[in-house]
């Protein structure tokens, strides 16, 4: 299930000094963001999906929204550990749909990872990216589907890069192919 936000409100009521109520033409829009459902799971930490490492007591999760009015994708995905010997390291692959299920595009993320924890609490790291794909394919998108992968674990702990990006070499749009005919 998946949700959609597109809504305008307006006229809005706006008090002025005098204390008296006027109204003012004010028109706010909201973007028609397609998002994929927050998990029910609290192993999911709020967003989509998740897998656990028990053996490691690791977890990768990951969520994914696409914006239909700019064609801009938003990708999360957020490595925990509760170890100090390792962390885990995933990847996460996100299909956009329209309303018949049919795959309109699919994007994928490469691995990111993380060692363990320090002393303490466990570790908890957000990697974010995005891009872009074109607004005539965005607006053809009605779900949005995530799958996440722990494909390995990093040993001791080790540093992540501090603005926690997934670079865009990271980031690839599987398909559709050929380019020139979507954009």
């Amino acid at each position: 299930m998946d949700f959609r936000v597109s809504r305008c409100l307006g006229p809005l009521p706006v008090a002025t000094l005098a204390a008296t109520a006027m109204f003012l033409s004010l028109t706010v829009c909201e973007a028609q963001v397609i998002s994929s459902t927050p998990s029910q799971s609290s192993g999911a930490n709020g967003l989509s999906v998740y897998v656990h490492g028990s053996k490691h007591r690791t977890w990768v999760r990951g969520s994914a929204s696409v914006n239909a009015d700019t064609g801009v994708i938003r990708l999360k995905v957020q490595l925990e550990s509760d170890s100090m010997n390792s962390g885990p390291k995933g990847n996460m692959t996100v299909s956009f749909n329209d309303s018949n299920g049919k795959n309109v595009v699919r994007v994928a993320v490469g691995e990111v990872g993380m060692g363990g924890k320090r002393q303490g609490n466990d570790r908890v790291e957000d990697f974010f990216g995005h891009t872009r794909i074109p607004v005539k394919l965005a607006h053809r998108i009605a779900s949005v589907n995530v799958s996440v992968k722990l494909v390995g674990h990093g040993n001791g702990y080790s540093g992540v890069n501090p603005d926690h990006s997934i670079f865009a070499s990271r980031v690839k749009i599987v398909n559709p192919r050929p380019w020139w005919k979507v954009w």
